[in-house]
């Protein structure tokens, strides 16, 4: 008897460890986008502009994969942003880069909509 009621708290044990896994997953990733956003803020506020965009370059391919996830407006409105960024001189980074940035806060943010609001509010 006691050997089978081990057995069931093991194995609740095992089923319940993966959802919690997966769990952690999300917000790691959530917080890896926060994390590059706010390091490339940095960068380009020091007016970094060619480390920032050898940042960029080397993040793109995970940045894909990520927007992949995203609705087909965010995906669009991505590219509208990125292009400019990973195409065009200095000048041109320099403006593309605060609108880039802030697209990054709102679709990472936990809230979109609120972030929306609360940007608009500071105009």
């Amino acid at each position: 008897m006691g050997r089978a009621i081990l057995m069931i708290l093991c194995s609740v044990l095992f089923a319940l460890t993966p959802i919690n896994h997966h769990g952690k997953m999300e917000i790691h990733a959530s917080q890896e986008w926060d994390a590059f956003t706010v390091q490339f803020k940095y960068l380009v506020s020091d007016d970094k502009y060619e480390l920032a965009e050898r940042m960029l370059n080397n993040r793109l391919p995970q940045m894909e994969q990520y927007v992949e996830t995203l609705t087909r407006e965010q995906r669009q409105m991505w590219q509208t942003l990125v292009m400019p960024l990973t195409t065009g001189s200095t000048e041109d980074f320099k403006r593309d880069s605060e609108r880039f940035i802030t697209f990054m806060e709102a679709v990472t943010d936990d809230d979109p909509a609120v972030f929306t609001e609360q940007a608009l509010s500071e105009l």
